[in-house]
Formats: C-alpha cells, sequence, structure tokens
C-alpha cells in the first residue's frame, strides 16, 4: 500500500518514545484500509474483547457491493477497528495490551487539547 507522511510523522514520533505527547488515533480517513494480516503492525492484533463482559466480539465483513446492516465494508477502515489502531500503537511501544489503555488515555487528552474540547 501507499505511505502517507501523516503515518510516517505518527509512527516515528511513537518510536521515539514520545507517544504520550503527540499521538492521536488515525480516524480521519475511512476509505483508507484496515490492518491487514501484511501491514507490519499485524503481529500485534489481539481479539477484540467487550469492554463489560471481556467476550470476544467483532464485525461481519462484507464487500462493499453486499453490504447489510450490521457489517463492516472489507477492507475497509471503520471507525468500530480504533482498538485495532490502539492494540498496534501499544505493541509498537512494547506495552502490549496493559500499554493499550495508557494510549488511548493519551490519544484522547492530545485531541481534547489539540481540538480545544471540553474534558
Amino acid at each position: 500500500g501507499r505511505v502517507h507522511l501523516q503515518d510516517v510523522c505518527w509512527v516515528s514520533s511513537v518510536r521515539a518514545g514520545r507517544c504520550e505527547e503527540r499521538v492521536v488515533t488515525p480516524v480521519w480517513a475511512v476509505n483508507r484500509c484496515g490492518v491487514r494480516r501484511t501491514h507490519a503492525g499485524a503481529s500485534h492484533l489481539r481479539p477484540l474483547r467487550h469492554a463489560a463482559t471481556g467476550a470476544v466480539c467483532g464485525w461481519a465483513e462484507e464487500k462493499k457491493e453486499r453490504w447489510r446492516r450490521g457489517a463492516t465494508v472489507k477492507d475497509r477502515g471503520e471507525p468500530c477497528h480504533i482498538q485495532h489502531v490502539l492494540q498496534v500503537v501499544s505493541g509498537a511501544r512494547g506495552g502490549g495490551e496493559e500499554g493499550e489503555a495508557e494510549v488511548a488515555a493519551a490519544a484522547f487528552a492530545n485531541s481534547v487539547r489539540v481540538f480545544g474540547l471540553a474534558s
């Protein structure tokens, strides 16, 4: 796939250990692909789990021509897959599952600060 400048800058700041200062989760381009098996960060993916019950959950994937309510579009980065992004960033930092909450908190705090949102 193509490499986008914002991805390169974002990944380089994560690798340099400055995650808390700069990371925001990239959901700005829904038409870009999700994390595929060939993606460099795919080894960090774990099954998605329901926050309250801990049960494994997921969404059916359909080609865009066959999409139906309750499914995601195959090979498209859908907002519901944001946890995959957190897993990849956390894994790249060496934090694993425990570091996921830390990355999520840093991304949220930075979004509030950058966009002037009320927390």
